[in-house]
């Protein structure tokens, strides 16, 4: 969940790109809401903090984001990573716009933040994508209200595969010990705080998620901080 917008420090990418660009990873996955879209957040509208907010800026302001981040591997010879974005509800925000205005259809939509383009196979909101054994989405459902599972514990337990998903902002670890399969909430990965957390819901881990020998779901774990990234790659 990077949530880039207007006026937040984005320099996270740099680090997390030239982290990708060294170690060469054969799949990367974005989990979702790369972009924050807060000009169509329903929760802002008519408020102050609404005021002034534009689609276009919103625009642009992802794809500069999405440039500054595969740009630090995408000319490397020979690297041809495998790329899966799954939309978040952030992003959905477009679709959903698109919906309350059907005279809009196919002007505005999803299509505008042009993931394609950056080399990304982009998966519909709450659509999951398993690879190697490993279910990735936005975030899994609890049941027919259509909320977020609450914990990784719950995850793990309503699902067959290891699963891993953004969307809540902290980090949970749950694990199987016979069947060897995960359930992972991987936190955050921008470095500004959002009003609507507080102070205590800001102190959240910042970072990404690394699996090692992934095989049939099963896999080794490696959470690497925002911290560290910028020691190392700033």
């Amino acid at each position: 969940d990077v949530q880039a917008r207007p006026g937040v420090k984005l320099d996270h990418l740099d680090w997390v790109g030239r982290y990708i660009a060294e170690k060469l990873p054969d799949v990367i996955v974005c989990i979702g809401d790369f972009a924050d879209m807060e000009a169509l957040s329903s929760y802002e509208k008519g408020t102050l903090r609404g005021e002034g907010k534009r689609l276009r800026n919103d625009l642009d302001s992802a794809k500069s984001a999405m440039e500054r981040l595969v740009s630090k591997w995408r000319d490397i010879p020979g690297y041809q990573p495998e790329m899966h974005l799954t939309m978040g509800n952030h992003e959905d925000r477009l679709s959903r716009f698109e919906n309350e205005n059907p005279q809009l259809e196919q002007v505005v939509g999803i299509h505008m933040l042009r993931y394609e383009d950056f080399g990304w196979k982009v998966h519909p909101y709450l659509k999951p994508v398993t690879l190697d054994g490993v279910s990735y989405c936005h975030f899994f459902v609890a049941g027919e209200s259509g909320r977020a599972v609450s914990s990784a514990r719950a995850m793990l337990n309503r699902r067959t595969t290891s699963s891993i998903m953004g969307h809540n902002q902290k980090t949970d670890v749950a694990f199987q010990p016979v069947t060897h399969q995960w359930g992972i909430f991987c936190g955050i990965c921008n470095l500004h705080d959002e009003h609507y957390l507080g102070t205590q819901g800001n102190a959240v881990r910042r970072q990404i998620l690394v699996l090692h020998e992934v095989e049939q779901g099963r896999f080794d774990p490696m959470f690497v901080s925002l911290r560290f990234l910028e020691k190392s790659y700033s």
